[in-house]
């Protein structure tokens, strides 16, 4: 793993993965459904996570904050699919907005683009304060996820946390060999 901004700094995924190698080893953990989310900066290191060891997680959940701002972070195209389901209120940052050109716009093309699925096939709805952003690849499953919420500010709630798991994370598992299965 390397570090993108400070060459001399912490390597933040190096210590995850030992942090992570630690934890399987002491408990009972299921190797085929490990996820990983995170709220503000903890959303920024799930999202470098997903970039950089998809092979290991069953499905990513950053909440708050978008990496994307102007221009596309680049996905490796290694194989492996990443399925995520970004969360962001109106109030954070640039805001919950999928309009064309905004950094939610363009991570979550940039996305679809990793996991050769097609953008434009995207479904969009409402559901009370949440705004729906799914795109499926050609079997049905869905990969990438966008919820804006309305009149949100810069938070993590027990119900978001009780939604990402019941209606993603537990949907998914990743194989030995790095495959994605999806249960739903």
């Amino acid at each position: 793993f390397s570090t993108e901004t400070d060459p001399n700094g912490p390597d933040d995924l190096h210590f995850f993965k030992e942090m992570l190698e630690k934890l399987e080893a002491e408990y009972p953990v299921d190797p085929e459904r490990i996820y990983v989310t995170g709220h503000s900066n903890g959303s920024m290191m799930t999202q470098r996570i997903m970039r950089y060891w998809p092979q290991k997680f069953a499905g990513f959940a950053p909440v708050g904050a978008m990496e994307c701002r102007e221009k596309a972070i680049p996905i490796p195209k290694d194989g492996y699919l990443r399925n995520v389901w970004y969360t962001i209120g109106e109030f954070d940052g640039a805001g919950c907005s999928m309009e064309e050109g905004t950094g939610n716009s363009i991570t979550v093309r940039n996305l679809c683009d990793a996991n050769n699925i097609d953008y434009e096939k995207r479904r969009y709805y409402e559901s009370g304060i949440y705004m729906n952003t799914i795109v499926r690849d050609e079997k049905g499953v869905p990969l990438v996820r966008f919820t804006g919420v309305k009149n949100w500010p810069h938070t993590y709630s027990p119900e978001l946390a009780i939604m990402i798991y019941d209606e993603f994370f537990a949907r998914f598992v990743r194989h030995e060999d790095g495959t994605l299965e999806y249960l739903a």
